[in-house]
């Protein structure tokens, strides 16, 4: 069971990893600006429609940035992957350090709903995305590191690990 839980967390670091290489490209795309706009897109529907510049960047990201939309999906499909594998850690007894990362993961998840829709203030809204996963990617790498010293770590193990990840790629 200490093995497992030890893998989950692991798995949970390469999860977070991934969430945070696409949340770093998709933030380099983002505007963080509360000011209401015109919407000037390719998607003509929306043409002309008043809306925050911070949502009017969402779209920009979905529609014009090559792989845009599929890595937005990816970065809200791998962060539900996450929440619900925090759980499932919690449950298999790492109570002091999932219980914490699972909060700071739901404080991520709605810092980062608001920041997309541009809910005002979306500055503060990013700040709080941005310090909540790292926060969270924080107390996921110290228990790995604590977990460590108590059950060194295998070259059978490591494959174990690369395995999940492949299969959660794939899934």
């Amino acid at each position: 069971m200490e093995r497992a839980r030890q893998l989950l967390g692991d798995v949970l670091i390469g999860i977070t990893l991934v969430v945070m290489a696409g949340g770093a490209y998709l933030g380099g795309h983002y505007t963080i600006s509360d000011e209401t706009v015109p919407y000037s897109g390719t998607y003509e529907p929306l043409r002309g429609v008043e809306m925050p510049a911070a949502y009017e960047s969402v779209l920009t990201i979905s529609y014009e940035v090559p792989g845009g939309l599929l890595l937005r999906q990816v970065h809200n499909q791998y962060g539900t992957v996450l929440l619900v594998g925090l759980v499932i850690w919690a449950v298999l007894g790492r109570f002091r350090y999932a219980l914490p990362a699972f909060a700071l993961a739901l404080v991520a998840s709605f810092s980062g709903a608001q920041m997309a829709e541009g809910n005002a203030p979306v500055p503060l809204w990013f700040a709080a995305h941005i310090a909540a996963t790292l926060a969270m990617a924080a107390i996921l790498v110290v228990s790995s590191r604590r977990e460590a010293k108590e059950r060194p770590i295998s070259v059978g193990y490591v494959a174990g690990v690369l395995g999940l990840l492949v299969a959660l790629a794939l899934f």
